[in-house]
């Protein structure tokens, strides 16, 4: 029998590591982009009343970075099948009916590139 340890830049790789669904992508997103808005309401709040806010700009600041992040994982996960085609649209077009400022037309170009840009074969 033999065992083959696979590493890519000297960490293991993990044969049964799975990737995320779509679903914990765009759930990820939905509640990453749900943190950002709370606390851009509540750092206005404290602006309005003239509190001391270094506190919520660190908040604010880690809140950014994840929501980039997820934000950017949906855009990088494949859509396999109809139904993540599906899920992965009705995303994007609910931050659009948000009036989401913070898709560019670079990464709705890359959306739509990815949608098109997929085999039908991949697809049924």
């Amino acid at each position: 029998m033999t065992l083959a340890v696979i590493t890519i830049d000297g960490v293991r790789v993990d044969s049964a590591e799975r990737v995320p669904s779509i679903a914990a992508v765009l759930e990820r997103h939905r509640n990453s982009r749900r943190e950002l808005q709370w606390i851009v309401r509540t750092c206005t709040d404290c602006v309005d009343f003239g509190q001391d806010n270094a506190a919520f700009d660190r908040r604010l600041a880690v809140a950014t970075d994840a929501e980039h992040h997820a934000r950017v994982a949906v855009l990088r996960h494949p859509a396999n099948t109809l139904e993540e085609f599906a899920a992965k649209t009705q995303h994007i077009c609910s931050l659009l009916l948000e009036d989401d400022d913070s898709l560019d037309k670079y990464e709705l170009f890359s959306i739509l590139q990815t949608l098109i840009a997929q085999p039908q074969s991949e697809c049924q």
